[in-house]
């Protein structure tokens, strides 16, 4: 099986995907001090706060998912030496 060169300018291109891991603490923090605020009696700006939190989580985990899937359509793919083009893989 060839393999590119370490240094060769292609290999930034045909490069694995980073991972991304969902920051999901900030997010839970947030809403939890929203819910707080709710408890505590203060109702819109808990709400707010509240909502925002959980937006920020989904917006996070968005980004984790899609991280996976171009890392799971990269491990798909097949590198032409010859010509340095991708297909997606047969099998």
């Amino acid at each position: 099986m060839a393999t590119m060169d370490p240094g060769s300018a292609l290999k930034k291109g045909f490069a694995q995907p980073a991972e991304e891991k969902a920051a999901l603490v900030g997010p839970l923090l947030v809403a939890g001090f929203g819910v707080a605020l709710l408890v505590s009696g203060v109702i819109l700006p808990g709400l707010l706060v509240t909502v925002g939190g959980a937006v920020w989580g989904a917006r996070e985990r968005g980004k984790e998912q899609t991280s996976q899937r171009k890392r799971a359509q990269w491990l798909k793919q097949m590198i032409c030496m010859h010509c340095k083009e991708l297909f997606p893989s047969v099998a």
